[in-house]
Protein backbone atom coordinates (compact mmCIF):
# COMPACT_ATOMS: atom_id res chain seq x y z
CA UNK A 1 0.00 0.00 0.00
CA UNK A 2 1.44 3.42 -1.09
CA UNK A 3 0.43 6.46 0.90
CA UNK A 4 -1.43 8.86 -1.45
CA UNK A 5 -0.14 11.82 0.55
CA UNK A 6 3.62 11.20 1.01
CA UNK A 7 4.18 8.20 -1.29
CA UNK A 8 5.49 5.97 1.51
CA UNK A 9 4.76 2.28 0.98
CA UNK A 10 3.51 0.19 3.91
CA UNK A 11 1.56 -2.96 4.69
CA UNK A 12 -2.06 -3.00 3.47
CA UNK A 13 -3.36 -4.12 6.87
CA UNK A 14 -2.19 -0.92 8.55
CA UNK A 15 -4.92 1.63 9.03
CA UNK A 16 -2.54 4.63 8.90
CA UNK A 17 0.69 5.58 7.12
CA UNK A 18 3.55 4.98 9.57
CA UNK A 19 5.39 8.01 8.13
CA UNK A 20 2.78 10.77 7.90
CA UNK A 21 -0.12 9.16 9.75
CA UNK A 22 -2.45 9.57 6.79
CA UNK A 23 -5.44 7.26 7.19
CA UNK A 24 -5.61 4.13 5.02
CA UNK A 25 -9.15 4.70 3.74
CA UNK A 26 -9.33 1.38 1.96
CA UNK A 27 -8.46 -0.57 5.07
CA UNK A 28 -10.74 1.61 7.12
CA UNK A 29 -13.64 0.93 4.75
CA UNK A 30 -12.85 -2.79 4.88
CA UNK A 31 -12.87 -2.79 8.65
CA UNK A 32 -16.06 -0.76 8.64
CA UNK A 33 -17.70 -3.30 6.33
CA UNK A 34 -16.55 -6.11 8.61
CA UNK A 35 -17.93 -4.29 11.63
CA UNK A 36 -21.26 -3.67 9.90
CA UNK A 37 -21.42 -7.28 8.78
CA UNK A 38 -20.64 -8.45 12.29
CA UNK A 39 -23.35 -6.23 13.70
CA UNK A 40 -25.81 -7.47 11.09
CA UNK A 41 -25.03 -11.08 11.93
CA UNK A 42 -25.38 -10.38 15.61
CA UNK A 43 -28.71 -8.69 14.95
CA UNK A 44 -29.93 -11.72 12.98
CA UNK A 45 -28.87 -14.01 15.83
CA UNK A 46 -30.65 -11.86 18.38
CA UNK A 47 -33.82 -11.72 16.26
CA UNK A 48 -33.83 -15.44 15.57
CA UNK A 49 -32.54 -16.95 18.79
CA UNK A 50 -32.96 -14.55 21.71
CA UNK A 51 -36.81 -14.55 21.81
CA UNK A 52 -36.75 -18.34 21.76
CA UNK A 53 -34.22 -18.42 24.56
CA UNK A 54 -36.15 -15.85 26.56
CA UNK A 55 -39.35 -17.81 26.03
CA UNK A 56 -37.58 -21.00 27.01
CA UNK A 57 -36.21 -19.36 30.13
CA UNK A 58 -39.61 -17.86 30.92
CA UNK A 59 -41.28 -21.24 30.50
CA UNK A 60 -38.67 -22.86 32.69
CA UNK A 61 -39.15 -20.16 35.33
CA UNK A 62 -42.94 -20.45 35.15
CA UNK A 63 -42.76 -24.22 35.43
CA UNK A 64 -40.47 -23.92 38.43
CA UNK A 65 -42.76 -21.39 40.09
CA UNK A 66 -45.78 -23.55 39.26
CA UNK A 67 -44.17 -26.52 40.95
CA UNK A 68 -43.42 -24.40 43.99
CA UNK A 69 -46.99 -23.05 44.12
CA UNK A 70 -48.44 -26.54 43.70
CA UNK A 71 -46.16 -27.87 46.41
CA UNK A 72 -47.27 -25.01 48.67
CA UNK A 73 -50.95 -25.69 48.01
CA UNK A 74 -50.49 -29.40 48.66
CA UNK A 75 -48.65 -28.62 51.88
CA UNK A 76 -51.42 -26.30 53.07
CA UNK A 77 -54.10 -28.87 52.20
CA UNK A 78 -52.14 -31.56 53.97
CA UNK A 79 -51.69 -29.31 56.99
CA UNK A 80 -55.42 -28.53 57.15
CA UNK A 81 -56.17 -32.22 56.73
CA UNK A 82 -53.89 -33.13 59.60
CA UNK A 83 -55.42 -30.39 61.77
CA UNK A 84 -58.97 -31.52 60.91
CA UNK A 85 -58.15 -35.15 61.69
CA UNK A 86 -56.47 -34.11 64.93
CA UNK A 87 -59.48 -32.02 65.99
CA UNK A 88 -61.87 -34.86 65.12
CA UNK A 89 -59.68 -37.34 66.99
CA UNK A 90 -59.57 -35.09 70.05
CA UNK A 91 -63.36 -34.65 69.95
CA UNK A 92 -63.89 -38.40 69.58
CA UNK A 93 -61.60 -39.14 72.50
CA UNK A 94 -63.27 -36.46 74.61
CA UNK A 95 -66.72 -37.83 73.76
CA UNK A 96 -65.64 -41.37 74.64
CA UNK A 97 -64.24 -40.17 77.96
CA UNK A 98 -67.43 -38.23 78.69
CA UNK A 99 -69.63 -41.22 77.90
CA UNK A 100 -67.51 -43.49 80.07
CA UNK A 101 -67.73 -41.03 82.96
CA UNK A 102 -71.47 -40.45 82.50
CA UNK A 103 -72.14 -44.17 82.36
CA UNK A 104 -70.27 -44.69 85.63
CA UNK A 105 -72.36 -41.96 87.28
CA UNK A 106 -75.57 -43.39 85.84
CA UNK A 107 -74.89 -46.93 87.01
CA UNK A 108 -73.88 -45.67 90.46
CA UNK A 109 -76.99 -43.42 90.54
CA UNK A 110 -74.77 -40.41 91.26
CA UNK A 111 -77.12 -38.03 89.49
CA UNK A 112 -75.65 -34.82 90.91
CA UNK A 113 -72.27 -35.79 89.44
CA UNK A 114 -73.96 -36.70 86.16
CA UNK A 115 -75.58 -33.27 85.92
CA UNK A 116 -72.27 -31.55 86.68
CA UNK A 117 -70.58 -33.58 83.97
CA UNK A 118 -73.32 -32.66 81.49
CA UNK A 119 -72.71 -28.97 82.28
CA UNK A 120 -69.19 -29.33 80.87
CA UNK A 121 -70.43 -30.72 77.54
CA UNK A 122 -70.76 -27.79 75.15
CA UNK A 123 -72.02 -29.42 71.94
CA UNK A 124 -75.07 -31.59 71.34
CA UNK A 125 -74.31 -35.17 70.38
CA UNK A 126 -76.81 -38.04 69.91
CA UNK A 127 -74.42 -40.27 71.84
CA UNK A 128 -75.48 -38.46 75.02
CA UNK A 129 -79.22 -38.90 74.42
CA UNK A 130 -79.97 -41.27 77.28
CA UNK A 131 -78.07 -38.97 79.64
CA UNK A 132 -80.00 -35.93 78.37
CA UNK A 133 -83.27 -37.49 79.57
CA UNK A 134 -81.93 -38.13 83.05
CA UNK A 135 -80.22 -34.73 83.16
CA UNK A 136 -83.35 -32.81 82.17
CA UNK A 137 -85.75 -34.49 84.59
CA UNK A 138 -83.28 -34.47 87.49
CA UNK A 139 -82.54 -30.77 87.03
CA UNK A 140 -86.24 -29.97 87.39
CA UNK A 141 -86.35 -32.11 90.54
CA UNK A 142 -83.38 -30.28 92.10
CA UNK A 143 -84.93 -26.89 91.18
CA UNK A 144 -88.16 -28.01 92.87
CA UNK A 145 -86.27 -29.09 95.99
CA UNK A 146 -84.44 -25.74 96.13
CA UNK A 147 -87.67 -23.78 95.75
CA UNK A 148 -89.37 -25.91 98.39
CA UNK A 149 -86.42 -25.27 100.71
CA UNK A 150 -86.88 -21.53 100.22
CA UNK A 151 -90.58 -21.94 101.00
CA UNK A 152 -89.90 -23.70 104.30
CA UNK A 153 -87.30 -21.07 105.21
CA UNK A 154 -89.82 -18.32 104.49
CA UNK A 155 -92.23 -19.87 107.02
CA UNK A 156 -89.74 -19.09 109.78
CA UNK A 157 -88.96 -15.64 108.42
CA UNK A 158 -91.16 -12.99 110.09
CA UNK A 159 -90.40 -10.57 107.27
CA UNK A 160 -91.52 -12.95 104.53
CA UNK A 161 -94.80 -11.97 102.90
CA UNK A 162 -97.65 -14.27 101.98
CA UNK A 163 -97.05 -13.59 98.31
CA UNK A 164 -93.39 -14.59 98.65
CA UNK A 165 -94.30 -17.87 100.33
CA UNK A 166 -96.91 -18.60 97.71
CA UNK A 167 -94.43 -17.79 94.94
CA UNK A 168 -91.81 -20.18 96.36
CA UNK A 169 -94.34 -22.97 96.68
CA UNK A 170 -95.80 -22.33 93.22
CA UNK A 171 -92.30 -22.47 91.75
CA UNK A 172 -91.61 -25.74 93.57
CA UNK A 173 -94.85 -27.22 92.27
CA UNK A 174 -94.14 -26.11 88.71
CA UNK A 175 -90.63 -27.56 88.66
CA UNK A 176 -91.82 -30.74 90.33
CA UNK A 177 -94.51 -31.27 87.71
CA UNK A 178 -91.92 -30.64 85.01
CA UNK A 179 -89.68 -33.32 86.51
CA UNK A 180 -92.62 -35.71 86.70
CA UNK A 181 -93.54 -35.09 83.07
CA UNK A 182 -89.96 -35.46 81.78
CA UNK A 183 -89.33 -38.73 83.62
CA UNK A 184 -92.77 -40.20 82.91
CA UNK A 185 -92.59 -39.36 79.18
CA UNK A 186 -89.10 -40.85 78.84
CA UNK A 187 -90.19 -44.06 80.54
CA UNK A 188 -93.39 -44.28 78.48
CA UNK A 189 -91.68 -43.75 75.12
CA UNK A 190 -88.97 -46.34 75.81
CA UNK A 191 -86.95 -44.93 72.90
CA UNK A 192 -83.74 -45.16 74.89
CA UNK A 193 -82.66 -48.07 77.05
CA UNK A 194 -80.40 -48.48 80.08
CA UNK A 195 -81.53 -45.33 81.89
CA UNK A 196 -84.81 -46.64 83.29
CA UNK A 197 -83.54 -47.11 86.84
CA UNK A 198 -82.50 -43.47 87.15
CA UNK A 199 -85.74 -42.22 85.60
CA UNK A 200 -87.83 -44.41 87.90
CA UNK A 201 -85.95 -43.07 90.91
CA UNK A 202 -86.54 -39.47 89.77
CA UNK A 203 -90.22 -40.23 89.16
CA UNK A 204 -90.58 -41.74 92.63
CA UNK A 205 -88.84 -38.78 94.30
CA UNK A 206 -91.05 -36.40 92.35
CA UNK A 207 -94.22 -38.19 93.41
CA UNK A 208 -93.07 -38.19 97.02
CA UNK A 209 -92.36 -34.48 96.82
CA UNK A 210 -95.76 -33.73 95.33
CA UNK A 211 -97.39 -35.80 98.06
CA UNK A 212 -95.42 -33.92 100.70
CA UNK A 213 -96.82 -30.59 99.48
CA UNK A 214 -100.34 -32.07 99.18
CA UNK A 215 -100.67 -31.93 95.38
CA UNK A 216 -102.94 -34.70 94.13
CA UNK A 217 -102.58 -36.66 90.89
CA UNK A 218 -105.66 -34.90 89.52
CA UNK A 219 -104.09 -31.52 90.20
CA UNK A 220 -100.85 -32.62 88.54
CA UNK A 221 -102.80 -33.50 85.42
CA UNK A 222 -104.65 -30.19 85.54
CA UNK A 223 -101.33 -28.34 85.71
CA UNK A 224 -99.97 -30.37 82.79
CA UNK A 225 -103.05 -29.43 80.78
CA UNK A 226 -102.18 -25.75 81.23
CA UNK A 227 -99.42 -26.12 78.63
CA UNK A 228 -95.66 -26.19 78.50
CA UNK A 229 -95.21 -22.57 79.63
CA UNK A 230 -97.27 -22.80 82.81
CA UNK A 231 -94.25 -22.62 85.10
CA UNK A 232 -93.34 -19.07 84.09
CA UNK A 233 -96.83 -17.63 84.58
CA UNK A 234 -99.26 -17.33 87.42
CA UNK A 235 -101.35 -20.36 86.47
CA UNK A 236 -99.88 -22.52 89.25
CA UNK A 237 -100.53 -19.94 91.98
CA UNK A 238 -104.07 -21.23 92.78
CA UNK A 239 -102.65 -24.72 93.33
CA UNK A 240 -99.95 -23.28 95.56
CA UNK A 241 -102.59 -21.47 97.64
CA UNK A 242 -104.54 -24.72 98.05
CA UNK A 243 -101.35 -26.57 98.97
CA UNK A 244 -100.49 -23.97 101.61
CA UNK A 245 -103.91 -24.37 103.17
CA UNK A 246 -103.31 -28.11 103.42
CA UNK A 247 -99.77 -28.14 104.78
CA UNK A 248 -99.58 -25.02 106.97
Amino acid sequence: MQCPYCGYEYDDELTKCPFCATENTREAREQQRETIWSLQEEGKYIRNNLPKQLLKNANRTAAHMGRKILAGILFVLLLFGVIAVSIRTIKDLKRENNIQQLEEYLQAMELDALVSCMDEIEEYDPSYEKYYEVDSSYRYLTYAQESLGWYYESLDDPYSSEDTRTYYLATAIAYCVNAFQEADTALSDQLIQDNEAALEQILMQTQNLLTAISITEEEVQEILDLGEYYYIGEDVVPYAILARERIE
